[in-house]
Protein backbone atom coordinates (compact mmCIF):
# COMPACT_ATOMS: atom_id res chain seq x y z
CA UNK A 1 0.00 0.00 0.00
CA UNK A 2 1.34 3.39 -0.80
CA UNK A 3 0.58 6.52 -1.42
CA UNK A 4 0.48 10.56 -1.24
CA UNK A 5 1.48 12.08 2.21
CA UNK A 6 0.40 15.30 4.17
CA UNK A 7 3.15 17.78 2.93
CA UNK A 8 5.14 18.78 5.68
CA UNK A 9 4.39 16.12 8.03
CA UNK A 10 6.60 13.15 9.14
CA UNK A 11 5.28 10.05 6.93
CA UNK A 12 6.89 7.33 9.03
CA UNK A 13 5.77 6.03 12.04
CA UNK A 14 5.43 2.17 13.49
CA UNK A 15 1.74 1.20 14.60
CA UNK A 16 1.05 -2.31 16.44
CA UNK A 17 -2.44 -3.78 15.97
CA UNK A 18 -3.33 -6.19 18.29
CA UNK A 19 -6.59 -8.14 17.89
CA UNK A 20 -7.17 -11.38 20.14
CA UNK A 21 -4.23 -13.21 19.70
CA UNK A 22 -3.06 -11.95 16.55
CA UNK A 23 -0.55 -8.66 16.45
CA UNK A 24 0.92 -6.74 13.35
CA UNK A 25 3.57 -4.14 12.85
CA UNK A 26 1.86 -1.73 10.12
CA UNK A 27 5.74 0.57 9.32
CA UNK A 28 4.64 3.53 7.28
CA UNK A 29 7.51 4.99 5.64
CA UNK A 30 7.14 7.95 3.09
CA UNK A 31 7.15 5.71 -0.48
CA UNK A 32 5.57 2.51 1.49
CA UNK A 33 3.90 0.91 3.76
CA UNK A 34 5.35 -2.91 5.48
CA UNK A 35 3.17 -5.00 7.32
CA UNK A 36 5.09 -7.22 9.94
CA UNK A 37 4.84 -9.45 12.81
CA UNK A 38 4.55 -7.60 15.76
CA UNK A 39 6.14 -8.66 19.27
CA UNK A 40 5.22 -6.29 21.37
CA UNK A 41 8.11 -3.78 20.98
CA UNK A 42 9.62 -1.13 18.01
CA UNK A 43 6.12 0.34 17.85
CA UNK A 44 5.45 4.29 18.22
CA UNK A 45 1.75 3.39 19.22
CA UNK A 46 -0.58 0.03 19.63
CA UNK A 47 -4.11 -0.18 19.01
CA UNK A 48 -5.75 -2.62 20.11
CA UNK A 49 -9.50 -3.91 20.03
CA UNK A 50 -11.76 -7.28 19.40
CA UNK A 51 -11.07 -8.45 15.57
CA UNK A 52 -14.21 -7.17 13.97
CA UNK A 53 -13.72 -3.98 15.77
CA UNK A 54 -10.37 -3.27 14.42
CA UNK A 55 -10.74 -4.05 10.91
CA UNK A 56 -14.22 -1.86 11.06
CA UNK A 57 -12.01 0.64 12.37
CA UNK A 58 -9.70 0.19 9.84
CA UNK A 59 -11.77 0.94 7.25
CA UNK A 60 -13.33 4.01 8.73
CA UNK A 61 -16.25 2.24 9.16
CA UNK A 62 -16.08 2.47 13.06
CA UNK A 63 -15.11 5.71 15.59
CA UNK A 64 -11.39 5.57 17.63
CA UNK A 65 -13.80 4.75 20.80
CA UNK A 66 -14.25 1.26 19.39
CA UNK A 67 -10.57 0.59 19.73
CA UNK A 68 -8.16 1.22 22.38
CA UNK A 69 -5.36 3.16 21.65
CA UNK A 70 -1.82 3.77 23.59
CA UNK A 71 1.42 5.89 22.85
CA UNK A 72 1.62 8.44 19.70
CA UNK A 73 -1.72 9.29 18.79
CA UNK A 74 0.27 11.15 15.81
CA UNK A 75 1.04 7.82 14.25
CA UNK A 76 -2.27 6.80 14.28
CA UNK A 77 -3.55 9.68 13.02
CA UNK A 78 -0.58 9.13 9.93
CA UNK A 79 -1.86 5.20 9.64
CA UNK A 80 -5.77 6.56 9.09
CA UNK A 81 -4.63 9.23 6.69
CA UNK A 82 -2.83 6.65 4.74
CA UNK A 83 -5.58 4.11 5.12
CA UNK A 84 -8.08 6.87 4.21
CA UNK A 85 -5.83 7.89 0.81
CA UNK A 86 -5.83 4.45 -0.37
CA UNK A 87 -9.56 3.32 0.37
CA UNK A 88 -11.49 6.56 -0.96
Amino acid sequence: MSGPHPRGRRAGGRVGLRAADRSWLVVLEPEEVRIEPFTGDGADAVVTGEPSDLLLWLWGRLPTDFVQISGDAAAVERLTHRLTVVTD
